[in-house]
């Protein structure tokens, strides 16, 4: 795959993540100078381009979620933090390890994993983040309940 291929997958990722942000908006936790954003998108909504671009499988029972860090400690809009993220997906019968990959753009750092879900099944999300490896880990929790697009 070429340069520009590769580059306007990652644009068109991160474009439908923003628009999915907007959709759920301010769905982040506060950790001290810590911002950490989340969204859980159905991986429907991704082009097939983008999804081979990221090694997503599509399909109507995948979603991803997405993680970014911002550090506000200098700058109130927040500057991308890098950090070790790990986590795992609940629902009522089975709980799922969540693989994260860091997915760098310009000056832009968000972590994806993808899971399995049934129509209207809720999910429990438990991430650990790992911003400094001297401190201990921060731990994300929400609930969030995924359909069927």
């Amino acid at each position: 795959m070429n340069t520009k291929s590769v580059r306007c997958g990652l644009f068109s990722l991160a474009a439908m993540l923003c628009i999915q942000l907007d959709a759920y908006a301010a769905q982040y936790q506060q950790f001290g100078d810590l911002e950490v954003h989340y969204v859980v998108v159905n991986t429907s909504f991704l082009s097939p381009q983008v999804a081979n671009t990221y090694g997503i499988t599509r399909g109507k029972h995948r979603a991803i979620v997405n993680i970014s860090i911002l550090d506000t400690s200098n700058d109130p809009v927040g500057v991308p933090r890098k950090a070790v993220v790990s986590g795992r997906s609940r629902d009522l019968i089975s709980s799922q390890e969540l693989e994260f990959r860091e997915i760098r753009e310009q000056s832009s750092i968000y972590y994806i994993a993808d899971f399995k879900f049934l129509n209207a099944e809720h999910h429990r999300f438990e991430i650990s983040l790992i911003p400094d490896a001297d401190a201990p880990p921060l731990l994300l929790k929400f609930e969030q309940k995924v359909y069927v697009d």
